[in-house]
């Protein structure tokens, strides 16, 4: 099964090829320009880490805020209304 890393890469090439298509590159560059491509970029998505991502401060702020709301309040929806 491909990883989520490996399906990106491979949709990325798809793109490339159809560009190198188009600028009339014969199969044999195409196959070396898509391998290269390819290797750098499974090299470069392999030493990111979404934990090493700096936090959406705001965002999380947001998300504990809501999650805090929902457990304080139990709401119920009345018609198109909402009702505590």
């Amino acid at each position: 099964m491909a990883t989520l890393n490996q399906l990106l890469v491979l949709a990325n090439l798809e793109s490339y090829n159809a560009v190198l298509i188009n600028q009339g590159k014969m199969q044999k560059e195409r196959m070396e320009l898509l391998r290269q491509l390819a290797v750098q970029q499974l090299q470069t998505l392999e030493t990111v880490s979404l934990n090493d991502l700096p936090k959406l401060e705001r965002t999380c702020r947001r998300i504990e805020f809501f999650e805090n709301q929902a457990k304080k309040y139990k709401v119920k929806r009345a018609g198109n209304e909402l009702v505590e």
